[in-house]
């Protein structure tokens, strides 16, 4: 019987997720990314969609211990996006 690695499968599941989510930004991270990439803030290093363990922290400086996770108002229940921004 053919053992399978499951915590290396959910690994690369969130690795592959996490590169879709760089192709498809929201204007808040786009705008945030353009200020934090490339050491521009105090010369710490950022990483986008940096996944930890089975998550994927929007924005991530391991030298700050820092964190960042967005939360855009598409993704909130309950709520039409395009009714509130017109």
């Amino acid at each position: 019987m053919k053992r399978i690695h499951t915590h290396r499968t959910s690994e690369f599941n969130t690795i592959q997720f996490s590169k879709e989510l760089r192709k498809n930004q929201t204007k808040a991270e786009l705008i945030l990314w353009k200020h934090l990439k490339k050491k521009q803030l105090c010369g710490f290093k950022f990483r986008h969609q940096h996944p930890i363990g089975s998550y994927i922290a929007d924005f991530y400086c391991n030298e700050a211990a820092l964190l960042i996770k967005l939360q855009s108002i598409k993704m909130l229940p309950g709520r039409n996006h395009e009714q509130k921004t017109k």
